[in-house]
């Protein structure tokens, strides 16, 4: 983590911007109050430490390496011909079920991740060619100290693949060449809401006057 900070705080990453971390704040020269580094460090070390000692993270030591089917590896599945990415935290054969983990270390939304658990279970199912009702989401809330099941039925796996549709569509219908996956900028007009801008990543492309 320090090496990191380090690293953006020199701009190492304008050399290797794959490799090499770079942070928003230093990128944009945003100035931040040490205590609030020192804030986020801390609440870094309380989320490893919440982790390294829970219930949960015992039981996933005692795993047989055989049992465990991903972690964090970026793969994918189709929904009809559309390519869906995913990446796991964490999963694994446990008790004649798949269990799917999710680590949150800030505020989550449950419908939010009810609906990313559940894109989780359509993979599962597609992968392994496991019933959805073998398949057991779980979210770890590291913030909170507090772990949450999913139950299966009470998610629209329907709805959720229709909603994943229906967004690539939409965001499809704005590309100039759908085959080629190619947009123009001049078909997207900037936003007023300089708010949104602030938050933006990415807001150095359109402006260089805000700060």
């Amino acid at each position: 983590m320090r090496s990191d900070f380090l690293d953006s705080k020199n701009q190492k990453y304008h050399a290797r911007p794959n490799k090499i971390l770079g942070l928003t704040e230093h990128h944009y020269g945003e100035e931040l109050e040490g205590e609030e580094w020192k804030r986020l460090h801390q609440n870094t070390l309380e989320c490893l430490k919440v982790f390294w000692d829970s219930e949960l993270y015992g039981q996933l030591k005692e795993t047989p390496p055989e049992n465990v089917l991903e972690i964090e590896d970026l793969t994918h599945f189709l929904i009809g011909d559309l390519k869906v990415w995913v990446s796991l935290d964490y999963c694994r054969s446990h008790e004649d079920l798949v269990h799917i983990y999710d680590w949150k270390t800030g505020r989550s939304e449950k419908e939010a991740t009810a609906e990313q658990l559940a894109c989780y279970a359509l993979y599962a199912k597609e992968t392994w060619g496991v019933e959805v009702e073998k398949v057991q989401l779980v979210e770890f809330n590291l913030a909170k100290n507090k772990v949450i099941d999913y139950p299966i039925r009470e998610v629209d796996l329907i709805e959720v693949q229709s909603e994943i549709l229906d967004s690539a569509l939409s965001m499809q219908s704005l590309l100039f060449d759908k085959p080629g996956n190619m947009a123009r900028e001049e078909d997207f007009s900037p936003t007023d809401d300089e708010e949104t801008c602030r938050r933006c990543s990415f807001r150095g492309v359109c402006s260089d006057s805000l700060s």
